[in-house]
């Protein structure tokens, strides 16, 4: 068996619901296989202001899930601070996968990989790799969970790729086949800045406490981003989530919710009695020319935004009645057992 070339891995991660999680732990399978030592980071547990840098010879690896067809803020923050050095580098990823029959179908990286790569090339780094890994998609607010046995098909299978994968670059061996979906990745970029700078904020505000809920604050503490807050005795989202569905996966009582119904009600009535005249206000006042359409765009979002902020603590507030609980639950896609399937990455052995 050919020998690896690397005496040490380092490993930083960040996951919610285990996928990458479960990464890490094959990557680790094959590094004890090669002898080599492997060094372990959660960046939602560390201090990520004064990252201590990896040994020179070590072999540094970056994982985490697809957040808006991008790395979420944490790790490219991350990786934004992380000290300079000449290190080889692997980045890699979980995306949204799906089965459909036999096949394993691709989710996209988008944005991720190239800005990471951009930065750590600055730093000094040599990317040697990049490597996405097609895991379940755990966005059960944007779409219907997957079946148990797409689940466990989909890790079947990408486990027999990581591995395969790990193998390889631990003996030295490039892979950067990933970069065949650049064309994609580059329609798919739009996105990438619309989530890191609107959309997150606005799937924060998503997220609520049903009348099940008996306080037992698992998910406020353990959100990797400490970012669910006690207001009135109920679970409270702030703007720091990351949408990563730990806790809605997590719930003992399947309390956690999308505001599926809620949200159509704020959209309805942003678009027909909020925005309108604010904008109209100003389209009087100011003439931008050319630069009205991309104006009219960032004035909405940021108008738009801040009245969901309000709309959401008002309902957080109001959901105290029971009948108006009882009607964000049940005009919430998740509530129903065809959508709302918790979801948790597999347990590995």
């Amino acid at each position: 068996m050919e020998a690896a070339i690397y005496q040490r891995v380092t490993i930083y991660y960040f996951s919610g619901t285990g996928n990458s999680r479960n990464v890490v732990t094959w990557l680790s399978q094959v590094a004890d296989e090669h002898n080599i030592k492997t060094e372990i980071t959660d960046i939602a547990n560390c201090d990520r202001l004064n990252i201590i840098p990896p040994a020179q010879d070590s072999l540094v690896i970056f994982t985490s899930p697809i957040h808006g067809f991008n790395y979420p803020p944490i790790m490219i923050n991350f990786i934004r601070r992380f000290p300079k050095g000449k290190n080889d580098v692997l980045l890699m990823n979980t995306r949204g996968g799906m089965k459909i029959g036999k096949w394993v179908t691709p989710g996209l990286t988008g944005a991720a990989f190239y800005f990471s790569a951009l930065f750590l090339k600055l730093k000094g780094y040599r990317i040697c790799g990049m490597f996405p890994v097609d895991l379940p998609s755990n966005w059960q607010s944007l779409h219907p969970a997957l079946t148990k046995k797409a689940v466990n098909y989909l890790h079947e299978k990408n486990q027999e790729r990581v591995l395969t994968f790990a193998s390889k670059s631990y003996k030295g061996q490039k892979y950067f086949k990933s970069m065949r979906a650049l064309p994609f990745d580059i329609l798919v970029a739009p996105v990438s800045l619309l989530y890191y700078f609107i959309g997150r904020f606005f799937l924060a505000k998503t997220f609520y406490a049903s009348g099940d809920c008996d306080n037992c604050d698992v998910c406020i503490k353990n959100c990797p981003m400490h970012a669910i807050i006690n207001v009135k005795g109920k679970p409270f989202w702030t703007f720091k989530c990351e949408s990563c569905m730990k806790c809605m996966g997590n719930c003992p009582k399947r309390a956690i919710e999308t505001g599926h119904g809620y949200l159509a009600l704020v959209l309805f009535l942003f678009y027909s009695f909020i925005f309108p005249p604010i904008f109209s206000k100003l389209y009087n006042q100011f003439s931008l020319g050319i630069a009205d359409p991309l104006v009219r765009e960032v004035i909405q979002a940021g108008v738009f935004l801040a009245f969901f902020a309000l709309f959401y603590r008002m309902i957080h507030f109001l959901k105290q009645i029971r009948i108006i609980d009882m009607l964000i639950v049940y005009s919430s896609l998740t509530k129903y057992k065809f959508w709302g399937k918790r979801y948790k990455a597999l347990k590995l052995k």
